[in-house]
């Protein structure tokens, strides 16, 4: 036989609460540990990114900026927000209903002749807006212009990116040349022969030393102090006293 629930009588329309069973003696006072959320994939690193829209863009031949743009708006950070992950799959996904939206835009329909025919837009990209305009023209129109300046916007950053690591390789190169001549430069007079320069020195040292230790030369004598004259008799004379 089953056994029925045992009724509970209240009174002035509040009943009692039912016991609640005994906590188990391992929890008692402690705090349950929930289970960890599953891990996702963390995807590719920003390095990592030119790579993968490439493989995108070949894969299901679209433009690689179509495929950059995909991967930039399903891209994730961690809990810090100092990593950005990049995720192929998530991007394949929305490409892939772009391009079933892009599939109800005939390529030879008015508004795609115009946008691509008259005024010069792409045909992918013209079809791409007026999927994502419903059609409106103006707005499509609107998609595309936006589309370019977000083009010019990059490649200007890339182009200031790119000169600022020059300037700085620059700057490297500069700070590393080659060491200062720690010689001075002296400049030598060409009719000067450099074999003879001891030689000159010499001489003239010796020339100065042997000036020092001689004396000076006399003066030469006049006539009237050295030279006597006398008479044929006279000289007679004194040769007979002598």
């Amino acid at each position: 036989t089953t056994q029925q629930p045992e009724q509970q009588e209240c009174e002035g329309g509040a009943c009692p609460v039912a016991p609640q069973p005994p906590q188990n003696a391992a929890d008692d006072g402690k705090e349950v540990q929930q289970p960890p959320p599953p891990q996702q994939s963390t995807g590719i690193k920003e390095d990592q990114v030119v790579d993968a829209a490439n493989r995108l863009a070949k894969s299901m031949d679209v433009d690689q900026s179509l495929a950059m743009a995909a991967l930039s708006a399903t891209s994730t950070t961690d809990d810090n927000h100092e990593q950005r992950w990049f995720h192929e799959e998530a991007a394949r996904g929305m490409i892939q209903q772009e391009l079933d939206m892009i599939g109800g835009i005939p390529a030879n329909s008015a508004e795609v002749q115009q946008l691509h025919e008259q005024e010069g837009f792409d045909l992918f990209l013209s079809r791409r807006a007026l999927a994502f305009a419903d059609g409106n023209m103006d707005d499509a129109r609107a998609i595309l212009l936006a589309d370019q300046e977000d083009e010019r916007e990059e490649e200007e950053q890339q182009r200031l990116q790119e000169q600022e690591m020059q300037q700085q390789q620059q700057a490297a190169s500069t700070a590393e040349g080659s060491p200062k001549d720690i010689f001075p430069t002296v400049t030598v007079d060409s009719k000067i022969d450099p074999t003879q320069l001891g030689a000159s020195e010499a001489q003239s040292d010796m020339a100065a030393a042997s000036s020092a230790k001689q004396p000076p030369m006399p003066q030469p004598a006049k006539k009237s102090e050295v030279v006597f004259e006398a008479s044929t008799a006279q000289i007679q004379e004194l040769v007979l006293e002598s």
